[in-house]
This record gives structure tokens, C-alpha cells and sequence, in this order.
């Protein structure tokens, strides 16, 4: 029988039973240190997202999330161990001081716009937005999509824009490579890899390290 955990600290836009992890926090969330994250349902608890869950509660922990002992074995209650945001990686919880995201953005994320320092592990895909007041890397690639930080942008995985692709940095821009898009930065765009068919505008410098087609 599956094991049944409310989350007191999410909003009612989220689905009020799933046995996803993934559905039920798509983009990170804040949390404080000793906040409650997901606890076993109680008597009149008004309409809360709910996990139902095959293994044990402490499969759910990851790094930044704690389990306390509860009135049973299987009922402990998961708290944050720290501030930070609350995400999903490897279908564990964890609360991570960066604003950490640990898949592509797509249309279950939706576009994003973050006040703070992002990291994200997956890639964007056509047609979705990130917009960061702050830094951002972004360690898949960027496909077709636009994405801004007023600091520095970092492309780890490359832009191939099909023509759509926009990154805009308030600082320094680093790319792997671009492809078929533009790129603008107030201060210097680093290509680690080929620039082809792209369009490049830097307050400073352009450095091409790999090679360069119009």
C-alpha cells in the first residue's frame, strides 16, 4: 500500500494527489531552516498536494532535507535542514542554497524569471524563456529559447537557436558554441567552440576560441 504524505508549504496550484515527485515541485521553492516539507495527513487537513509514495520516507532524503521520528515508523516528518529552495533530483528531495533546477525547463516548468543566482542542469527548450536577476548557467543546451541574466550568463551546453535562440548577459557571456543565434553581452562573449551562423554584440571584447562561419 502506498505511503501517503501531504506538503503543507505548497500552494493549492499544485496536483492534490500524484505519485510524482516531479509534478509536485516542477521549479524550485523557498523554504526556511525547520520548515515542515511533507508530513503524514491528518484529521481535517484542508485540500493539500499529496504524494502517494511506494518505498519509505527516507528514500525521499536528499542533501538539506531531514526526516524526525514521527508516531510510527513510517510516520516521520521531512523538514528543511537549511534555508534555501526546496527541488527534486534523482526522485529525492533536496534544498539547495542556489536556486537549482535538475531538468530541461519546458512546458511543465514554464518559463522562469528568478531574482538570484541559477543554476540549471538540464537544457531549455524552443520556445521557453529564463529570466535571472543575477547570474545563470545552464549546463544542457539552449534550444531556441531566450535567456537573460542581468550578470553573467554561462552556456555550458551551447545555443542552437534555429534562428530563435537569444542570450543576453548584463556582464560577461560564455558559450561551449553557438549556432543560429544571437548573443549579447555589456561585456565580453567568450566562444569556447565554433560560432555558425551567429550574431554577436559585446560591450568589450569577442573571443572566438574555436572557429568561426557567417
Amino acid at each position: 500500500m502506498p505511503l501517503t504524505l501531504v506538503f503543507p508549504g505548497l500552494g493549492a496550484d499544485r496536483p492534490l494527489r500524484t505519485d510524482r515527485l516531479a509534478a509536485l515541485i516542477p521549479v524550485p521553492t523557498p523554504v526556511r531552516k525547520g520548515a515542515v516539507i511533507a508530513r503524514p495527513p491528518q484529521e481535517g487537513d484542508p485540500a493539500t498536494p499529496t504524494l502517494l509514495f511506494k518505498g519509505t520516507v527516507d528514500e525521499l532524503v536528499g542533501p538539506g532535507v531531514t526526516a524526525t521520528p514521527g508516531a510510527t515508523p513510517e510516520g516521520k516528518i521531512l523538514v528543511a535542514a537549511r534555508d534555501g529552495y526546496l527541488g527534486v533530483r534523482d526522485d529525492t528531495l533536496v534544498v539547495t542554497p542556489l536556486y537549482e533546477l535538475f531538468r530541461d525547463v519546458d512546458g511543465q516548468t514554464g518559463d522562469l524569471t528568478v531574482t538570484g543566482n541559477v543554476r540549471i542542469h538540464g537544457g531549455v527548450l524552443a520556445g521557453r524563456s529564463v529570466t535571472v536577476d543575477g547570474d545563470l548557467e545552464i549546463l544542457g543546451l539552449v534550444e531556441g529559447a531566450r535567456v537573460k541574466a542581468s550578470g553573467n550568463l554561462l552556456l555550458r551546453g551551447g545555443i542552437a537557436g534555429g534562428g530563435e535562440g537569444l542570450g543576453v548577459a548584463g556582464r560577461d557571456l560564455l558559450a561551449s558554441y553557438a549556432q543560429q543565434a544571437s548573443l549579447e553581452a555589456a561585456g565580453a562573449i567568450v566562444l569556447e567552440g565554433p560560432a555558425m551562423n551567429a550574431h554577436l554584440t559585446a560591450g568589450k571584447k569577442i573571443v572566438l576560441q574555436g572557429r568561426a562561419s557567417s
